[in-house]
């Protein structure tokens, strides 16, 4: 629901600062005042387009915001909708169910909008706003004028949600199998070249035997190799210091060992000397001898050109294909599947064929079911619609459930193998039309209204908004079209900008637009009128010359009425102020 709205500068609005309500609620006020305006400018948080000529004049620019409050599924459904638009993190999360929504236009910048302070796109705004206000008088924002929903909204009132999700999900599994068969038989086109082109390959692959430690195994190898005299010498010269020579440090440290061990029985504190030593010896003794393992290193020219060979074989196949080692070793894996795919395709053909057939079949018959469910509703929601029409000045108006139900697995979409579209006759020997090519405003709200007291408990639409609603009716009807739009109104936040006194004493909250002249300048200002304050506006309302005695007595009279009649207790509860969430 709109909580509240915020608009400065624009069009005759200098400065407006309101809170709304859920419930019923509705604006009045003198001709020209400037309700629609109101209605301009909410438009243009649902993505509507800007315009400079509706900055004020004087100003450089206009700014229109508003807080959207959601609960329930509908805050989930938002907040898909912010994780769909990359609008899911930080100050733009649903933060205690509200999203704060500006625009402002300028005369020297672009047109600005932002969602709880971060920048989006009008674009952006369109899918993020989408069906959350319906406003009546504005076609472009009227959801049920977009036969995209007529199925769904048929499917709610079937009572076939749960069908429609089943023929859904099969639908995308039977489109996911169509998409690998026939990435199947574009690979089987080139079957033969590729085939060919895999096996030399992987033969080459394979004929390398690849090990992900052998280039470091090589290269410690070539070192050692290309070394040899190098390291041989030393060695050899090591060998001779520590142990062979008769000066080597074996034999200068078995010499020392032997006095420390005679003058250790005379002072056993050197004992641990003479044994430390002792263990110092024996260490290098043992490394003496596995010096000696690289006395006999010889160089070996035909070893090392072995090995540069298959160093440059392993660099070469990590320049073809790009990749190193282990990514090489990887890869082939992935060739072998790909060969055996490529060699079980027809194989594969016939298996994913005859899953697409079952599925297929499957398919079909959750679509038979969801068909019969839906026409089964088709004349029952015909019935209902045109009752509520009737009660709205629509004694002979007809209203059409288009089905249209195709055959066969090629017909078969994710909504199964219905098409549907909603058709309105006004009149009698009227041929039934689109909803969309209804042009009169009044008659659109009023169909509007028919089909909202219907789907009140279904529709996930936030906010209703009527303009225009009240055109060319007035006596029973108009008393039919206000308790139709509380009936609403128990389920949405309903805005309804009127004459009518008829359907203004039955609102829950009333808000007055007045246009004032000061200065210069022509002003129009929107105020919530407390409920001592209402009887005055219905009184002036009704007509005539003034204000008197008799038209106050009169708009008391309508809403005592108002609030006594039979309505659930919550209602008459709304009439004394009382506000409800959504």
């Amino acid at each position: 629901m709109i909580s509240s709205l915020i608009i400065k500068d624009f069009a005759i609005i200098d400065q407006l600062d309101v809170d709304f309500h859920d419930g019923l609620s509705v604006l009045t006020g003198e001709t020209g005042a400037g309700k629609s305006i109101i209605i301009d400018a909410l438009n243009l948080l649902l993505g509507g387009r800007a315009s400079v000529d509706t900055i004020r004049t004087g100003a450089n620019e206009a700014i229109v915001e508003a807080a959207f409050c959601f609960q329930g599924a509908r805050a989930e459904l938002m907040r898909a909708r912010l994780e769909k638009l990359n609008l899911d993190s930080g100050s733009t999360q649903l933060a205690h169910e509200e999203l704060v929504i500006r625009r402002s236009i300028s005369r020297a910048e672009r047109s600005r909008v932002s969602v709880n302070g971060c920048l989006v796109n009008v674009a952006g705004l369109k899918q993020l706003m989408a069906g959350v206000v319906d406003i009546s008088g504005q076609h472009e924002h009227v959801s049920l004028l977009n036969p995209m929903r007529h199925l769904p909204l048929l499917d709610r009132f079937a009572a076939a949600q749960e069908l429609a999700q089943e023929m859904a999900q099969s639908f995308r599994q039977l489109e996911k199998l169509r998409q690998e068969l026939d990435a199947l038989r574009s690979r089987a086109r080139d079957r033969l070249a590729r085939l060919d082109f895999l096996e030399f390959q992987i033969n080459e692959l394979e004929a390398a035997s690849l090990d992900p430690l052998e280039l470091p195994r090589l290269e410690q190898e070539l070192r050692e190799l290309e070394n040899a005299s190098l390291i041989r010498d030393a060695a050899r010269n090591g060998v001779d210091q520590l142990y062979e020579d008769d000066r080597s440090v074996c034999v200068l440290l078995a010499r020392v060992n032997t006095e420390l061990e005679r003058a250790a029985r005379q002072l056993p504190a050197l004992r641990p000397i003479a044994d430390e030593l002792a263990q110092a010896r024996l260490m290098i003794e043992d490394n003496a001898r596995q010096l000696q393992r690289f006395c006999d290193l010889e160089d070996d020219p035909l070893a090392i050109d072995r090995i540069h060979e298959r160093v440059a074989l392993l660099a070469r196949l990590q320049r073809k294909y790009g990749r190193n080692i282990d990514e090489l070793i990887e890869e082939l894996a992935k060739m072998r599947t790909e060969l055996e795919q490529l060699k079980r395709g027809e194989e594969l053909s016939l298996e994913l064929e005859g899953r697409i057939r079952q599925l297929g079949g499957r398919a079909l018959t959750v679509a038979a079911q969801l068909s019969r469910k839906r026409r089964d509703a088709v004349a029952s929601l015909q019935q209902r619609i045109e009752e509520h029409l009737s009660q709205l000045g629509f004694s002979s108006a007809r209203f059409i459930v288009e089905l249209d139900t195709q055959e066969g697995l090629d017909a078969l979409s994710s909504k199964g193998l219905d098409q549907v579209e909603f058709l309105f006759a006004p009149n009698l020997g009227e041929q039934p039309k689109a909803l969309a090519k209804i042009a009169s405003g009044g008659e659109l709200s009023r169909v509007m209204l028919a089909f909202k007291q219907v789907f009140a408990e279904l529709d996930d639409v936030a906010c209703y908004i009527f303009d225009e609603l009240d055109a060319g009716i007035g006596g029973q009807i108009a008393a039919h079209v206000a308790q139709s739009l509380l009936r609403v109104a128990e389920h949405h936040q309903v805005l309804c900008i009127t004459h009518l006194a008829t359907i203004a004493s039955c609102a829950q909250h009333h808000y007055v637009v007045k246009k004032k002249e000061l200065g210069e300048r022509t002003l129009s200002e929107l105020s919530l009128l407390p409920e001592q304050d209402r009887v005055g506006e219905i009184a002036r309302m009704l007509g005539g010359l003034g204000i008197t005695e008799l038209s106050l007595e009169h708009a008391s009279e309508m809403m005592r009425r108002a609030r006594n009649s039979a309505l659930p207790p919550d209602h008459r509860a709304f009439s004394s102020g009382v506000s409800r969430r959504d």
